[in-house]
């Protein structure tokens, strides 16, 4: 049996982030009762002005002094974390969780040694329960069509079934895409399926991860404990990730085929388990 280090790392990429909510994410990290951690603040940002936040022995810092993506930074991190500790998370740094989190979300991956990557529930700063926690694989119709005709009983129908609405957000699901905000991975599996694809500078590198270990082991989605996310969906707001998000969008197709038959199979068999 491997002897790590730590029970868990943990990696946040950070990129001119307000100190307050950034802090907010490193304390639930730190805060967490009964977890032997490590904790990697990775910086994207021009200048290394928010390195003087990090003052716990538990945390290392590392200045990249350039924006290399999301993907390549948090593989900075898994490439230490797999020989390191039996368990990852990629945190986003708007996220925030009570300090019991960690540990219930540890014991159940010790109990369910089939899982590789698993996301607990989220709400938002309001306590409203995010609705696009676990999906299936996106098709070129939901990425760039969807929103056009958003009115049609088919596309209503279609995006129901793509944020697995059929089934209620109380109960846990195995799902092949699990939100990028909170990615609790265990190590091992991160070995045999591969780290982020750094192709994705951002977005659509937490698809294809996702992907990868749903088809090796198993992702689950388990509602035993929860989290706070103050998501922000910059991407809707702003052009220049607007443009980004089309991007990675034709990265995702052109790796994985847009037709893509695997992809029809992965959504089938979980469809299939509930009768859709």
């Amino acid at each position: 049996m491997t002897e790590y280090n730590y029970t868990l790392t943990v990696s946040i990429v950070i990129y001119c982030n307000d100190k307050r909510e950034l802090m907010e994410a490193v304390n639930s990290v730190l805060e967490s009762n009964g977890v032997k951690l490590k904790l990697y603040i990775i910086d994207n940002s021009p200048t290394d002005a928010l390195k003087n936040l990090f003052k716990d022995q538990r945390i290392e810092y590392i200045f990249n002094n350039n924006n290399i993506g999301f993907g390549a930074a948090h593989n900075i991190a898994l490439q230490k974390a797999i020989n390191e500790s039996q368990y990852h998370l990629c945190l986003n740094p708007d996220i925030q969780f009570s300090s019991n989190v960690l540990k219930e979300i540890i014991g159940y991956m010790d109990i369910h040694q089939n899982i590789g990557q698993l996301l607990p529930r989220i709400i938002d700063e309001n306590g409203n329960l995010a609705r696009r926690q676990r999906r299936l694989l996106p098709t070129p119709f939901i990425t760039f069509f969807r929103g056009i005709f958003k009115g049609f009983p088919f596309t209503k129908k279609t995006t129901e079934k793509y944020f697995t609405r059929f089934k209620s957000y109380d109960e846990e699901m195995p799902a092949p895409f699990l939100s990028g905000c909170f990615i609790f991975l265990r190590s091992k599996v991160i070995k045999e399926v591969g780290m982020f694809d750094e192709r994705f500078f951002m977005y659509y590198e937490d698809v294809d991860l996702s992907r990868r270990i749903f088809a090796y082991c198993g992702n689950m989605y388990w509602p035993g404990v929860t989290i706070t996310h103050v998501g922000h969906r910059e991407s809707h707001r702003n052009w220049r990730l607007s443009k980004i998000h089309i991007s990675s969008a034709i990265k995702y197709y052109n790796k994985w085929g847009w037709l893509d038959k695997e992809r029809k199979q992965i959504n089938n068999k979980v469809l299939s388990m509930y009768g859709k």
